[in-house]
């Protein structure tokens, strides 16, 4: 009784602080660490299963742990106080380290601010909070502007390529109504015809050839600008965004694709959230070469909510997502409705377009155990299910995840399994795949693949990480008499009516590719990292590859 006194205390006490409404990018650590204490029971409510969320929404669930810590072991302990101080702004009424007594932080016009701003990118230590290139803090308005500068060393089956990064952001937030943010990377990889394999940021981007330099470069934005009201937000966003349970292949949105733009409605009370994007995505076409200017721009676009409700005092989370995707013409007011049934719409406009729907579970166990799964669903005939036919195009997904400890290191283990069937996410047109850009919005290895995933991770210590990763693909590829469904850009209408009543789980020519990945991260100053990693990659026995990668970030 005391705990809960004490829970609701804080969280009437953080209402009444600044609470930064920034959204906070996919990539960061917090929401695997904020996974770990609602799995462990030491905070309910974070939902998964709809990424990302607001800075004053985490600070939330950082200030429930704080309360419950005697729950934690003494190094989750540690994480959390690490966690706690980036967020300070929302969970006390201190400023920033580097601003003292000033409301701005800008080490270019101030001696002294720029010998302290030295300091602290050389200096490491425990519970500080990330550093800024420039901080400007007054009543309820900040800005922060951040850099920082990676170098990857990369190297496979002997093959060497380099590539160098530059990231700047700028997050603002004007009163308790307005934020925006601007996430700008730029990238310039070493051109090596024996190891052309894109990295995650260069896939299905536009990337420029510098024949004199014999580099590619590549750049990203993410940004957002949002207005937040009592009980909504509504803004304009270019970030990628995470649907479902999984951590890295979620059949909804799964940041396989580059970030698109869309208009985002958000609304939530007590245990129920809606989820509300209209997006404008890059048709097919684009990823072919001397495409026609008049089939190039042909408009293609995305409607999509969800519903999140947490049910059992939120040990089970159950999701429902809509989806329609249509193009080669105006945007649909009607898919504007952030309320409306987009399945029963799209049939209301004379189902010219690609109606998707997907549900999704995690049911949370005592002991650090939690059970999650989600069905994914393209086309559905009732008549059908269970069967052979070929437009049952469906996914499943299901896996274990368990919060646990080797020794005093805390450690997240997972397995899943993944499989979609043959002509999933295709549709009869160019303009209404599930797809952006050429590249699938939602399951990485696309239709007519099945996946095992095991996945490990362990935190020795706060500036320590290691990620250990099993995979084994199993995909279907076409062959010079049959188009098999597993290219997301093929159109159905090109599949072999004969198998229309025989379509497996797996069709064609069976690709098969395991993999052993191994990743480690250490922060040796405040905010930079040096990082090493290792892969084995198996190709049904033929082939096998070694990729290594080491690096350096450095954060201003």
């Amino acid at each position: 009784m005391l705990n809960k006194l004490k829970t609701i205390l804080i969280i009437f006490f953080i209402t009444r602080l600044f609470g930064a409404e920034n959204i906070v990018h996919i990539s960061d650590p917090i929401y695997p660490f904020l996974n770990r204490l609602e799995i462990l029971n030491v905070i309910s409510g974070f939902n998964s299963g709809a990424l990302p969320i607001k800075r004053s929404e985490i600070a939330k669930f950082l200030q429930q742990a704080e309360v419950n810590q005697h729950e934690l072991s003494n190094n989750d302990k540690i994480f959390l106080l690490e966690f706690m101080a980036d967020y300070r702004l929302e969970t006390t009424e201190t400023r920033h380290n580097s601003l003292g007594n000033r409301h701005l932080f800008l080490p270019i016009l101030d001696k002294d601010a720029f010998v302290g701003t030295c300091r602290n990118i050389v200096s490491r230590e425990n519970q500080q909070e990330e550093t800024h290139l420039f901080c400007y803090e007054n009543e309820n308005i900040f800005a922060w502007g951040d850099a920082a500068y990676t170098a990857y060393f990369q190297w496979k089956d002997g093959a060497y390529r380099r590539i160098i990064s530059d990231l700047y952001q700028f997050r603002c937030q004007l009163g308790n109504n307005l934020s925006t943010t601007v996430r700008f990377s730029r990238f310039e990889k070493q051109y090596n015809p024996d190891y052309p394999d894109p990295i995650k940021e260069e896939y299905g981007n536009f990337n420029f050839f510098h024949e004199s330099q014999n580099n590619y470069s590549f750049d990203n934005v993410h940004s957002s600008l949002v207005y937040h009201a009592d009980y909504f937000d509504l803004g304009l966003y270019h970030q990628p965004i995470l649907w479902g349970r999984s951590k890295k292949n979620n059949l909804i949105f799964s940041d396989n694709a580059q970030a698109f733009p869309y208009i985002g409605f958000t609304s939530g009370f007590k245990n129920v959230k809606l989820s509300f994007i209209h997006g404008s995505l890059i048709n097919d076409s684009t990823a072919y070469a001397n495409t026609a200017d008049n089939i190039r721009n042909t408009s293609k676009y995305i409607a999509a909510h969800r519903i999140d409700i947490s049910l059992f005092k939120n040990k089970l989370k159950f999701g429902f997502t809509d989806m329609s995707v249509y193009g080669n013409r105006n945007m649909e007011l009607a898919y504007l409705m952030p309320v409306n049934f987009y399945w029963s719409t799209e049939h209301t406009l004379m189902d010219r377009d690609n109606s998707l729907i997907s549900m999704d579970f995690e049911y949370i166990f005592n002991h650090g155990v939690s059970l999650y799964g989600a069905l994914f669903l393209d086309e559905l005939k009732f008549g059908e299910i269970g069967k052979k036919w070929w437009a049952n195009k469906h996914a499943i997904q299901a896996g274990v995840k368990w919060a646990t400890s080797a020794g005093p290191f805390p450690m997240d283990l997972l397995i899943e399994y993944s499989a979609v069937r043959p002509w999933t996410y295709t549709h009869d047109y160019f303009y209404s795949n599930f797809t952006h850009g050429g590249i699938c919005l939602g399951f990485p290895g696309g239709p007519n693949s099945q996946l095992l995933f095991l996945g490990n991770n362990t935190r020795f210590s706060s500036r320590l990480h290691l990620d250990l990763n099993y995979s084994f693909m199993q995909h279907g590829l076409d062959d010079e008499d049959n188009i098999w469904g597993g290219d997301p850009l093929t159109m159905y209408s090109y599949r072999n009516r004969d198998y229309d009543q025989k379509t497996e789980w797996l069709m064609g020519n069976i690709l098969k590719i395991t993999s052993i990945q191994a990743q480690i991260n250490y922060e040796f100053l405040n905010n930079s990292m040096i990082f090493a990693g290792l892969e084995y990659r198996k190709t049904d026995s033929l082939t096998e590859n070694l990729f290594i990668q080491s690096g350096i970030r450095i954060n201003i």
